[in-house]
């Protein structure tokens, strides 16, 4: 019973065991092994932007994410400058004082600075929490003039030749339509640093600037490019006529418009109507804020965080839609909005089902051995119970069994049935003679003689000592002399072991009412055969008893 057991148990012992060693290697260690992975730290995030901007939202993720992997004791402060609706120095100066004041009894111990409206506003009002370590983020690689010189600085490059170079590869056009607004200084930064990264590359397509158009004549243009063309997106805040607009909603409708596929630098533009591409990465630069951290905390205050600041990111949707295969993407590629297939989503469900289900056919075929056993268990004990162990026919005690549910059957009908008592002659000078054994291989193959001659549905049983009993139902009594007459002749003239040769005396009733009459009269029929000379059959007369 303990196998079945163990094999029941065995799933969940190896769920147990492996469960520990995949979690080592599905969790992220880079960040584990810094000396102060176990440190209480509180750090403060004061971002550009406000809680709902996709970049803000990318960047947080990528920051909370692996530093509370590495330390579950870190303590992460969110402040929000909302630059874009916010602009004016005074609402800055307004907002730090409060930041001042709210955080005073709280020991920050990193306050991080992202983006290049908060760092800017940071470099005015730098007496901020003068006890945290300063972590400046600028994504642009661009910082203010600024006597502060405590800080550790987190340049973050763009990086459009690379950019350029995954579109290109992708769709290789044979025209480039490049969609910028160059209203404001960081929109002609934007170009220029493109242009700059375009000259570098050899080979490049014939590229046309399309620098502060109206939206609707973007719109216009996009619908009617030639064909081999492809779109690069600089963004858009204000059209030519200085219409404000989100650079979200601008690149989605230029996207539905466009007969060409749309290109851009920044990962947080995916799914507005972006193929993709090598993209900055808000989430890629918050792992690198959180690295840069802990190796700032343990000396190491020369990290870049330059080189995870890209990664390749496509919008499935686009790619279907301008026929880009994915088999030609990089190795290392992310693929968002992919639709999701049924595995794919209760991939953990299923695999606790697959579980569940093993255990319970486990249980099941466990379950069913036990039954097989069990009802092998009890024919034997039904055999002990109701069979002579010598001769492996009924005994005494399953035959009243036997015979009472047939007669309980027939109840209402006189029984016509007939009852044979036989008993070896001088079986006691066998025994003396020639042993038991040979008394006992007698006993035996009197059981199968007298099994020859009757049928299925008789029932012939040992009822003790050299005595048999054969109940015959559905049988007169001049039937059932013949039938006894036949088993007579047959254990006569049988040879059994070293030419002995027994003999049989038997005793014949007819089943009138209840079987154990029939038994007192046939037994009285056997009596009078033994005592006419034995081998021989008496019929019990009930006139003359």
């Amino acid at each position: 019973m303990l196998k079945p057991l163990r094999l029941f148990l065995f799933p969940f012992m190896l769920l147990s065991w492996l469960w520990p060693i995949v979690a080592l290697f599905s969790g992220s260690t880079c960040l584990a092994d810094h000396p102060v992975s176990n440190q209480k730290l509180n750090i403060l995030v004061l971002s550009s932007w406000h809680k709902s901007h996709p970049w803000h939202q990318e960047f947080e993720k990528g920051l909370s994410d692996n530093l509370r992997k590495a330390n579950p004791n870190t303590a992460l402060y969110f402040e929000f400058l909302d630059a874009a609706r916010f602009p004016h120095n005074q609402t800055k100066q307004s907002f730090f004082t409060f930041l001042d004041e709210k955080y005073r009894d709280l020991e920050i111990d990193y306050l991080v600075v992202e983006s290049l409206p908060a760092v800017t506003a940071f470099n005015h009002n730098n007496t901020l929490l003068p006890k945290a370590e300063r972590i400046l983020i600028a994504p642009g690689g661009s910082f203010p003039k600024t006597q502060e010189t405590g800080s550790l600085r987190i340049p973050v490059q763009s990086d459009f030749k690379g950019s350029i170079e995954e579109m290109l590869r992708l769709t290789a056009p044979k025209q480039l339509f490049v969609i910028v607004d160059t209203l404001s200084t960081g929109g002609k930064k934007r170009l220029a640093t493109f242009n700059n990264a375009l000259e570098k590359i050899p080979d490049k397509p014939q590229t046309e600037i399309w620098e502060n158009l109206t939206i609707d004549d973007i719109l216009n243009r996009v619908s009617e490019l030639p064909k081999e063309s492809a779109i690069y997106y600089l963004l858009i805040f204000q059209d030519g006529q200085k219409k404000r607009i989100t650079t979200f909603e601008a690149l989605q409708q230029i996207s539905l418009a466009a007969n060409a596929p749309v290109f851009t630098n920044w990962s947080t533009l995916l799914g507005y109507g972006t193929v993709g591409g090598y993209m900055i990465s808000g989430e890629l630069i918050g792992k690198s804020t959180a690295e840069s951290i802990f190796n700032y905390a343990a000396g190491n205050k020369a990290y870049h965080a330059r080189h995870q600041s890209y990664g390749y990111f496509y919008d499935k949707r686009e790619l279907d839609r301008w026929s880009i295969k994915p088999s030609t993407l990089p190795a290392n590629a992310k693929v968002n909005f992919a639709e999701i297939s049924f595995i794919d989503v209760y991939r953990y469900e299923i695999f606790l089902v697959i579980i569940i289900m093993a255990a319970l056919i486990i249980i099941l075929i466990f379950m069913a051995r036990i039954n097989r056993q069990r009802k092998k268990l009890n024919d034997r004990l039904h055999k002990i119970a109701n069979t002579d162990p010598l001769t492996g026919i009924n005994n005494r005690r399953n035959f009243f069994t036997l015979v009472n549910s047939y007669l309980a059957m027939t109840e209402r009908d006189k029984p016509n049935a007939s009852v044979l008592m036989l008993d070896l002659d001088k079986f006691k000078n066998i025994n003396d003679q020639y042993g038991h054994d040979i008394g006992d291989e007698a006993l035996k193959t009197t059981s199968r003689l007298i099994s020859n001659y009757i049928r299925k549905g008789d029932v012939l049983a040992r009822f003790g000592g050299e005595e048999f009993i054969v109940f015959l139902p559905d049988t007169n009594v001049n039937q059932a002399n013949i039938v006894a007459e036949k088993i007579r002749c047959a254990i006569e003239k049988h040879k059994f072991i070293e030419n002995i040769f027994i003999t049989i005396s038997i005793g014949l009733s007819a089943v009138e009412s209840d079987i154990d009459s029939a038994i007192k009269n046939a037994d009285i029929a056997l009596y009078q055969a033994k005592n006419q000379g034995r081998n021989c059959i008496q019929v019990h007369n009930k006139q003359t008893h």
